[in-house]
């Protein structure tokens, strides 16, 4: 898996939420690089992070008052689609292709070569998400997403650089089917 995205311009995945309360979706290893999470602020909604300089939340925080607080509320038992997309200094979060969040914010993701986690904060700093997660995708390149859009299965083509379908492997094995070999 590759362990530095300072160039990434789209994550995207389907997750299942079973519980009503703050997990994580994914984060790196350590704390201020780049995170999704879900019900930190509001009621079942995603948030997003973003640090330039690893250490604290300069670009993007989703603590009380920040800007990337969701503000769709996403249901329980079902699953939901999230991208969040960067378009130059634009950050968006979209859920089940409506757009959520959209911050106007200058600046690089730190670059750091660490894990990257999925359902878990780095150091467990947020509880570890609890339901489904699947179909995880990692572009860059042009955005995928600029404006509210359908969902669709995932589409091959050169921007993908990871695919992980979580349908093999077992608990922290999940394996690229992008073709890339990460």
């Amino acid at each position: 898996m590759p362990k530095s995205y300072s160039t990434i311009h789209g994550l995207e995945f389907y997750f299942y939420p079973t519980i009503n309360t703050r997990q994580a979706l994914l984060a790196f290893e350590d704390d201020y690089h780049l995170g999704i999470d879900f019900n930190q602020q509001g009621n079942r909604n995603v948030n997003i992070w973003a640090s330039s300089n690893g250490d604290n939340w300069d670009l993007i925080d989703a603590d009380s008052g920040g800007e990337g607080i969701g503000e769709i509320s996403v249901p329980l038992n079902t699953w939901s689609h999230i991208a969040y997309v960067r378009y130059g200094d634009q950050w968006m979060l979209f859920i089940n292709g409506q757009k959520d969040v959209d911050v106007i914010q200058n600046g690089s993701i730190v670059n750091r070569f660490e894990n990257l986690n999925f359902g878990r904060w780095g150091e467990n700093k947020v509880p570890k998400f609890q339901g489904g997660i699947n179909s995880f995708m990692i572009t860059k390149g042009e955005a995928k997403y600029i404006n509210d859009f359908d969902v669709q299965e995932y589409i091959e083509n050169e921007n993908v650089v990871s695919y992980y379908k979580f349908n093999s492997g077992e608990g922290g094995i999940v394996y690229d089917h992008s073709g890339n070999q990460n």
